[in-house]
């Protein structure tokens, strides 16, 4: 059976190749962006890689079809997929600010968000702390919801970053204290760079979320249906398991 997926996943990660893409896309029919945001879907060597990616080149394959998908700064995709009428995006945090913005296809995981350090600079002795780190200098993601959690809880000093790879070069320098970030997402972009993992240091979360593929609210219900078909067939076959284990993603 792995080797029949990883065919499959193969046969289906041709169809990201920019030629395939080139082909166009029939009207109407999603077309996908993605975040810098490990392990569900980022860009190496050229290529859009992670869970979610692989998840809807799965799906597109089961439908017969090629994908439309596209690395964009964070706060871009999500603007565009809110604002536009055939976008989908990935992975997109089901918040109360959002629930009437978007569609809601496929959840991905539940998430904690949660405060990390770097273990050389100052902000490590705060890390558990949150009343001490109301005061300290949070890095961010921009266009992130989780901004309105720092905000609610009245932090004072937040400072956002295009990516996960700016954040952690801001924690190197000091330039700020701690980082604010889904555990998963940040854990495995540490994997993804340079960084050695045990430079940064784990300390206490503030909220969570479930983490979903998104669309954009005007999308065709036709449309939408057809992905959340294609879904409900690979988690029924094993696939969808399959690729969670690949990732270290919880179970469903």
């Amino acid at each position: 059976m792995k080797s029949i997926l990883n065919s499959v996943i193969a046969v289906a990660m041709i169809l990201l190749s920019p030629q395939t893409i080139a082909q166009g896309r029939a009207s109407g029919q999603i077309e996908w962006l993605f975040g810098d945001l490990p392990p569900f879907a980022w860009k190496e060597g050229g290529k859009p890689r992670g869970y979610g990616v692989e998840l809807i080149a799965a799906m597109a394959g089961r439908m017969g079809r090629s994908v439309d998908i596209s690395p964009v700064p964070w706060a871009r995709a999500v603007a565009t997929t809110r604002e536009g009428d055939h976008y989908g995006v990935l992975p997109l945090a089901r918040t109360p600010d959002r629930e009437d913005q978007y569609r809601w296809l496929i959840k991905l995981t539940h998430v904690r968000y949660t405060f990390f350090a770097h273990r050389k600079q100052a902000g490590v002795t705060h890390i558990s702390d949150i009343d001490a780190l109301r005061t300290r200098k949070i890095g961010v993601l921009r266009g992130s919801p989780i901004i309105n959690n720092l905000q609610a809880e009245r932090f004072t000093q937040i400072v956002t970053a295009t990516n996960y790879n700016d954040l952690l070069r801001l924690l190197e320098l000091g330039a700020i204290d701690a980082a604010y970030a889904g555990q998963p997402m940040f854990l495995a972009a540490i994997r993804q760079t340079s960084f050695p993992e045990n430079d940064f240091v784990t300390g206490a979360s503030l909220g969570s979320a479930d983490l979903y593929i998104g669309a954009s609210l005007k999308l065709d219900g036709e449309e939408a249906e057809r992905w959340v078909n294609a879904y409900k067939a690979l988690l029924n076959d094993g696939t969808v398991a399959r690729l969670r284990r690949r990732y270290d993603l919880p179970a469903l």
